[in-house]
């Protein structure tokens, strides 16, 4: 969840229309005996704070310990302000990939039944259209945001934190450094080769499609917004104090797309009004970003694609490239990945055959949604999602159609009296997430590891005693010959062992090499996908991996050849 807490000498809101159909929660007053009334039409309180909360998709996973963290946070900034009068207010506006009305409603109940019951509460009606003042305090303190995870009882604050770390160090890519108390992982070679290698493969995909990279500076928003001479230097102050904020204006509520920065709106400001187009690697901090404490990843990292068109076909035509683009990105990391539409009714109303056009585009159905307007950064928003038995889906790739920056941050047009209008695409998300969504679902099954392309070790040689080392030494050298990553574990443990270790590093092939292949021309090979053994050669084991990988090559430096020597 996603809270801005408002310090106000007087709030009032009314719930005046539905925002969308049939996802409305029956406010007080309107209820009937199959939905009861939850939530009052109107309502009105003196000082308090107006707690505005975003419910998340990902918050499904677990709605009673997402609502009981929110309501910790709210309790503690009402008791710093001296307040006893709290006002809980949805703002879907607050996130990118908002939770459904129906989920958003049970978790804002949760909220408020969590909240300290000696205070005086009021909750407004969830999928709603809500007419709001909001009377501001003037002080330091009076607008405070927050990201708000789930407190697990192993200490961790994100939910999944431990399930992350866990599959992590079981196909030994990270582990917890206990220098920060076991909150951050610390990258083992296998796992900063995924790093690299996934960097590096969305970086190509966006150079493939024609994207020029760039590098801008990571300056602030304010800065960007500063050639309008908007900005006060309260906030330029701020800026150059956290460079990697991801709101906008203190009298915006609207937020930006995360990581972008306003090294980036100064490029796209800059363009000549005519279309342009650049890549780039965005690295940005969550825990300073969101202000919440350390996540399993110090910093994450997202390449990105940024373009700016004089004109709504234009930034169409690229919304459907990037589309696809993101499509095969995505599916050469998880199959299972769909495609998500989301479009602002207004984009609906405007281009009603947009989502058709987009699905006759890609392989696969794509589902589609329409979403209120309010506070969106985005008209039309296409994610690559792989759905998880637990709940928590896990976010790919992504494509936006972005109308509202230009205008919010004075991108002007040359060329035409209309703003020009942004396309963003991640055709991978963050390289850190994506592992870990990768790691959790390899860990999950005895037959699903990496994708064979992007394994970090393809081929595991173990050597029955010391003087067959030679044999695994030589197929080795002809798998990598072959541009196969192969690598020796001549641990002094037992065959069990090291063929355990390669088991729960779910390394494709596993070879183990004896007296019998010492004269022969085969290796026996245990297949992670089957889980049988097949008699190959080292050549056609080669071919056998080069064919499962696709075509497909990973581009990052291979992990160290010998397994007791990392």
């Amino acid at each position: 969840m996603r809270l801005l807490a408002v310090h106000a000498d007087r709030v009032a809101y009314e719930a005046v229309q539905p925002a969308g159909p049939g996802n409305a929660e029956n406010p007080a007053g309107l209820g009937d005996a199959e939905s009861p009334a939850t939530a009052p039409t109107a309502g009105e309180l003196g000082e308090c704070v107006v707690a505005f909360v975003g419910v998340e998709r990902e918050d499904r996973a677990d709605i009673d310990a997402a609502a009981k963290a929110a309501a910790t946070e709210i309790d503690a900034i009402a008791d710093k302000l001296g307040t006893d009068a709290i006002a809980v207010l949805p703002k879907e506006g607050l996130l990118d990939d908002p939770a459904p009305a129906a989920v958003a409603a049970a978790a804002l109940a949760a909220v408020e039944s969590a909240l300290d019951g000696d205070r005086e509460l009021l909750r407004a009606p969830v999928g709603w259209r809500l007419a709001i003042e909001c009377k501001r305090k003037g002080h330091p303190f009076a607008e405070q945001s927050r990201r708000v995870v789930p407190q697990r009882g192993d200490g961790r604050g994100r939910h999944g934190d431990a399930e992350t770390v866990d599959a992590l160090s079981t196909l030994g890519l990270a582990t917890a450094d206990p220098a920060t108390n076991e909150r951050v992982v610390r990258w083992h070679p296998r796992g900063q080769f995924l790093r690299t290698a996934i960097e590096r493969h969305a970086a190509k995909v966006l150079a493939d499609a024609g994207a020029a990279t760039v590098s801008t500076p990571d300056i602030g928003v304010h800065a960007a917004a500063d050639r309008r001479g908007d900005v006060s230097a309260a906030d330029r102050q701020d800026d150059a104090a956290v460079t990697d904020a991801i709101v906008g204006p203190a009298d915006d509520d609207q937020l930006l797309r995360p990581g972008l920065h306003g090294g980036v709106l100064s490029s796209l400001a800059d363009a000549d009004g005519g279309p342009s187009e650049f890549s780039e690697t965005v690295r940005w901090s969550p825990a300073v970003a969101a202000n919440v404490g350390p996540e399993p990843f110090g910093q994450r990292v997202r390449p990105e694609y940024h373009g700016r068109f004089p004109d709504e076909a234009g930034a169409i035509e690229s919304f459907q490239t990037l589309a696809g683009v993101a499509a095969d990105a995505t599916a050469a990391l998880d199959s299972t990945a769909s495609g998500e539409l989301q479009l602002t009714e207004s984009f609906e109303r405007e281009h009603p055959q947009f989502a058709d056009q987009l699905d006759a585009g890609l392989d696969g159905e794509v589902r589609v949604e329409t979403v209120p307007d309010d506070a969106r950064y985005w008209a039309a928003r296409l994610s690559f999602v792989a759905a998880r038995e637990d709940g928590r889906d896990r976010q790919f790739g992504s494509v936006e159609l972005d109308t509202a920056t230009p205008t919010r941050f004075g991108i002007e047009a040359e060329v035409n009296e209309e703003p020009p209008v942004l396309v963003h695409a991640a055709p991978v998300g963050d390289v850190e997430g994506t592992i870990a969504a990768l790691a959790v679902r390899a860990t999950a099954s005895e037959r699903v590891g990496l994708p064979v392309w992007l394994a970090p070790t393809q081929v595991r040689l173990v050597p029955i005693d010391d003087r067959h080392v030679g044999v695994c030494e030589d197929a080795a050298d002809e798998l990598r010959s072959a541009d196969v990553r192969a690598d020796i574990d001549a641990r002094e443990a037992t065959v069990g062992e090291r063929l355990d270790r390669a088991d729960r590093e779910r390394v494709p092939y596993v070879a183990v090499a004896g007296d019998r292949e010492a004269g022969g021309e085969t290796l026996p090979v245990r297949v992670l996908e089957t889980g049988r053994e097949e008699r190959v050669s080292v050549g056609a084991l080669a071919e056998r991996v080069l064919a499962d990988s696709g075509g497909r090559r990973a581009s990052a430096r291979p992990v160290p050849e010998r397994v007791d020597r990392r």
